[in-house]
């Protein structure tokens, strides 16, 4: 359950911040010693965003060295108009 409360969050900021671009990726860079696994994640996001602007969007999960429990969001990529 909290990887789908943590999802919703990161869903509803980068809609905010993207604005009216269209998402084509998000990228999550996870700490050494958070428990949250990339594939439950992208299973996360898949439910998430179906039926928003962000379904259909890229899920890229990367494990990093730090020694941290974060799960945060390093970048938005947007499709150019």
């Amino acid at each position: 359950m909290h990887e789908a409360a943590l999802i919703r969050r990161i869903v509803a900021r980068a809609e905010a911040e993207a604005g009216d671009a269209r998402v084509v990726a998000l990228h999550l860079s996870i700490g050494a010693f958070a428990q949250e696994s990339p594939r439950h994640l992208r299973d996360h996001f898949a439910v998430a965003t179906a039926g928003t602007p962000l379904e259909g969007a890229q899920l890229v999960v990367d494990r990093s060295d730090e020694p941290s429990l974060d799960v945060r969001l390093t970048a938005i990529d947007v499709e150019d108009r």
